[in-house]
């Protein structure tokens, strides 16, 4: 049985209490422009991965609805039918009114607070049902206060009702819209999107379900019941689906039962403080816990909801970097789905919640056949931006050059792999995406007599700074290489043949350029160390790309690149990416430096991220919420997904004393970890039998772990492995590391030959 109590600002779920204070967003003010109107850009929104919404405005969006064609495809606005503005009045008694916006991301919930003091109260909730995960909800509750001596307030009340939109009820992205008359309480509305975002993709149409609202609310005089009203809009691409959920929703909510209107609220908040239990960070900072509370609510909101749902869930459409809720046109990426996605916001989400991190692959996957038609001589080419057709839609020609958007497919897919060991996916679409992706990769890769190796031309970068394409993107053939050899690892788990030994020869012989006299990458070919970058391509090769280097290497290359990366226009992404690349070469306080300035991107009460310290350009950036929540889990936590096996090497974060992650999962098992300046403590809650799981530490101990039992040891670095091995393994690249200066190609067989030649030459 569920208990929920309210104790010393705690709100607890079975034996997990979540600390209001870290997870409560309020204010009595909303964020304002200098015109006196409601910046609409700094509002917090809500969403269930089907629909995404920013409170107080007219605009609904829908996971895969876009309108528009190539470029200009974005998020389609959906007139939102159940937005509204309440105002209170009496005949009796003048009403004088205080207002509180919440945030409760706990609970997945916006609420206004109107109080009247001794009089009344009426609260509104709006969220994006996580059950009937089609309906947006807008629910009304009216209770009397008592005065001061007890009495219950019995004077006449009346709740008048402005609908947002009041002016934009028609949406310029639909047409045909018809509306009729669904039954006596309720409407349908039908439209189609006008523009289809590919010659060979179709429009789609829209369904919409609503019930009526009435102008005006009338409390008789001596009513002194709880009064609840919830109107509920459902929508769809498909006639049925949204149908259902309005029905069924609606017969709950007109049951008759006095708990009918709480029952569908708590149905909902009951599953996001599942989600919490299952997922979340905690520290000792309470800026921190909310920083990640609310990192964590946004990207989850913009994401499949975990469960089971009263219909079936649609495909996927990706994760944009703002989220469901935004993307309009000429606005927030339009809602179109880059590599960020892979790279920013993956990660963290596969180590909590695998089962979404999987739908976010789908998308990758249901989108192969467009995928296949960009890719000139065969493979998967993945478009830098994308929508619902899979077609490139960056309308930048330099962008349509960025092949190593595949290689961060890749890199997605060996990750879920390793988290998982999920060979039902695996045999079903993992190995033929990474398969398809790898020959993609290795097509682009030619061997160039002037290196020595291979390399791939004419290509683009991360980094936007260059404006032209260039050869040898560091980034992008690290990226192939591994895209390679994690296809050959796929193939080695279902007993399927190796990739060509053509192949792995390129993986192994792929250029990857090194100044070996300042020991460090250059970003590509021709590079030139004083070039301002904005993107830090290099920095990601070791981290999250894993490609390994000696630790002065590494950290040639984080110090080559702050010195010349822009940060006054650097998204957040980049600071959090330093902060780990520091943590792990152990420069602890230039680490502090990047990782206190990169929440420097949230603006007003309620968290809401920007991707850029000034101004509100792109909102709300949950790309940026991404990399925090990977400083914490990867950087502070010091966690590494390696193929098959974590690696862990914490460190406390600046102001703390301890630091909990809750809820990692890993080969089936779910465990906590925690540790403080002077321990580590883990507790299996739920372990998977086939995978049974032990720690090997660095002082040589090993131990096994039990469910239900906390295993404690001195802080010190360490790996969380199965005994149950597959005995398939990732082939070790070294690339075909080239002179930057001279363009000789040096074949060592690690770093050390480069830097003893270095030696030699500069004492020669």
């Amino acid at each position: 049985m569920q208990l929920q109590l309210p104790i010393f600002g705690l709100l607890c779920y079975m034996a997990v209490c979540l600390h209001a204070q870290d997870t409560l967003f309020e204010t009595d003010a909303l964020p304002m422009h200098n015109n006196n109107t409601v910046d609409q850009r700094l509002l917090p929104s809500v969403g269930n991965g089907h629909l995404g919404y920013v409170v107080k405005t007219d605009t609904l969006h829908v996971n895969g609805l876009y309108n528009g064609r190539g470029a200009e495809s974005h998020r389609a606005r959906v007139p939102t039918r159940n937005s509204i503005e309440i105002e209170l009045s009496s005949d009796n008694v003048q009403l004088t009114e205080t207002r509180n916006y919440q945030l409760d991301v706990a609970k997945g919930i916006w609420k206004e607070e109107i109080v009247v003091d001794q009089v009344c109260q009426v609260d509104m909730y709006v969220y994006a049902h996580q059950t009937y995960n089609r309906i947006l909800v807008t629910q009304v509750h009216f209770k009397r206060l008592t005065d001061n001596s007890g009495r219950i307030n019995q004077d006449p009340i009346t709740i008048t009702y402005t609908k947002i939109p009041t002016e934009r009820m028609e949406s310029e992205d639909l047409a045909d819209e018809q509306t009729v008359e669904f039954d006596k309480y309720s409407w349908k509305r039908t439209a189609t999107t006008r523009v289809a975002e590919s010659e060979s993709t179709m429009k789609s149409n829209v369904y919409m379900y609503y019930n009526d609202i009435p102008d005006k609310i009338a409390i008789n005089q001596g009513d002194t019941n709880d009064n609840w009203y919830s109107y509920i809009l459902s929508v769809d691409t498909v006639d049925s689906t949204a149908q259902k959920d309005f029905v069924d929703a609606e017969g709950i909510l007109r049951s008759g039962s006095v708990d009918a209107h709480t029952t569908f609220l708590n149905n909902h908040t009951k599953k996001w403080e599942q989600v919490w239990n299952h997922g979340r960070i905690e520290t000792s900072n309470s800026e921190y816990n909310r920083l990640a509370f609310s990192s964590l609510y946004y990207l989850l909101s913009s994401l499949p909801t975990l469960g089971e749902t009263n219909t079936a869930k649609s495909q996927y459409y990706g994760l944009s970097p703002d989220g469901l809720a935004n993307g309009g046109q000429g606005r927030d990426f339009y809602g179109h789905v880059l590599p960020d996605m892979e790279i920013n916001m993956f990660p963290p989400i596969l180590m909590f919640h695998p089962t979404v991190a999987k739908e976010m692959l789908s998308y990758r996957y249901h989108l192969r056949s467009a995928a296949t038609s960009l890719a000139e001589e065969g493979g998967y080419k993945y478009p830098y931006e994308s929508g619902t057709s899979g077609t490139e839609l960056t309308g930048i020609e330099l962008y349509e050059h960025r092949a190593y958007v595949s290689g961060d497919v890749a890199f997605a897919a060996r990750q879920y792999l390793s988290a998982t060991r999920d060979l039902t996916w695996l045999s079903d679409s993992g190995r033929t995406l990474m398969n398809n992706v790898a020959n993609f990769l290795q097509s682009k890769a030619n061997f160039d007599k002037a290196l020595g190796a291979y390399g791939i031309d004419d290509v683009s970068g991360p980094d936007d700074y260059p404006g032209v394409v260039v050869d040898n993107s560091v980034y992008t053939n690290i990226g192939a290489s591994n895209a390679i050899v994690y296809a050959d690892y796929a193939n080695c788990l279902l007993s399927q043949n190796a990739v060509s030994d053509e192949w792995l020869e390129k993986a192994n012989d792929m250029a990857v350029l090194y100044d070996h006299k300042e020991m460090y990458h250059p970003e590509y070919e021709g590079y030139k160390k004083e070039t301002v970058v904005n993107a830090a391509d290099v920095i990601l090769v070791g981290y999250p790309h894993d490609f390994e280097m000696p630790s002065d290497v590494r950290e040639n290359d984080l110090d080559v690149y702050e010195e010349f990366t822009n940060f006054q226009v650097a998204p957040p992404t980049a600071k959090a990416m330093f902060t780990i690349g520091y943590l792990e070469v152990g420069n602890i306080d230039k680490a502090k430096n990047h990782f206190t300035q990169s929440y420097d991107y949230t603006r007003g009460d309620f968290n809401v991220w920007t991707n850029s310290t000034y101004g509100t350009d792109a909102v709300n950036y949950i790309n940026g919420m991404g990399t925090f929540l990977q400083s914490l889990v990867f950087g502070y936590g010091g966690l590494r997904l390696r193929h098959e096996q974590i690696d862990f090497d914490p460190i406390l974060p600046p102001s703390t004393d301890h630091m909990n992650l809750i809820g990692l999962e890993f080969l089936g098992s779910e465990f906590d970890f925690k540790f403080d300046s002077n321990m580590i403590y883990v507790n299996v809650t739920s372990l998977d039998e086939s995978h049974p799981l032990q720690i090997t530490t660095s002082d040589g101990r090993t131990f096994n772990l039990d469910e239900g039992e906390e295993l404690s040891f001195s802080l010190q670095n360490g790996t969380i492995s199965t005994t149950a091995t597959t005995g398939c393994s990732l082939k070790p690249i070294t690339g075909g590391l080239v002179s930057a200066a001279s363009q000789v190609v040096l074949y060592p067989i690690t770093f050390l030959w480069v830097t003893l030649v270095a030696l030699f030459c500069s004492n020669a």
